[in-house]
């Protein structure tokens, strides 16, 4: 288990207010600069949100492992977007530190939209037909040349191995609500499970 890598400690999150982020916009995209900044409502954990006007929308990491994804937006979210039957977040500008703010930072288009629910979902067949259209076609993208998995993704895809510790804490909290026992059984024969090389046939 050597070469497992470790997920580390939890990230320091730092606050973002609204007028140092008008700052950044003022400092880095004056053409937006008479735009009103507002916060987002329940705008995430990884990034600080904020409406940019009525289109646009500003994402700045709370901290700096979540800094590392900015990149890897900026370079893959355009190749993806085409081949998906649903619109996704596309990168309009890539900020740079200032305003006393440390980290890289991005403008998007606003996509407008409702978190899904029991009450939100008018039709649930066709709700589930357009979430599975969208992940085969999601699947579907050659992604030879994607990103591995790393810090930037906090190493999904990567060997089961890398979240042995966190699982087994979360069964320590799981104690006495849940069958503990069997569910440390499957775990580890997850572990020990090795992918035979076979692609699993798509329906």
């Amino acid at each position: 288990m050597d070469d497992v890598p470790g997920l580390g400690p939890r990230p320091q999150r730092i606050t973002v207010e609204p007028d140092q982020v008008r700052r950044l916009v003022q400092e880095q995209c004056p053409q937006w600069a008479s735009l009103p900044v507002v916060p987002v409502e329940n705008g995430g954990w990884d990034n600080w949100t904020f409406h940019l006007g009525e289109s646009m929308l500003l994402r700045l990491p709370s901290a700096q492992e979540y800094a590392l994804a900015v990149e890897k937006e900026h370079r893959w979210l355009p190749v993806l977007a085409p081949h998906l039957p649903r619109p996704i977040p596309v990168p309009l500008v890539r900020g740079e530190p200032g305003a006393g703010y440390p980290f890289s930072w991005s403008v998007y288009e606003w996509i407008d939209g409702m978190p899904a629910s029991f009450d939100a979902v008018v039709d649930p067949v066709g709700f589930a037909k357009d979430v599975t259209d969208f992940v085969a076609a999601l699947h579907g993208i050659d992604a030879t040349e994607g990103p591995q998995p790393g810090k930037h993704n906090w190493f999904r895809g990567a060997t089961l191995g890398t979240f042995d510790a966190m699982a087994h804490s979360a069964l320590a909290d799981l104690r006495g609500h849940i069958d503990d026992e069997l569910a440390l059984e499957i775990w580890t024969r997850a572990l020990e499970s090795r992918w035979d090389g076979v692609e699993i046939a798509r329906r």
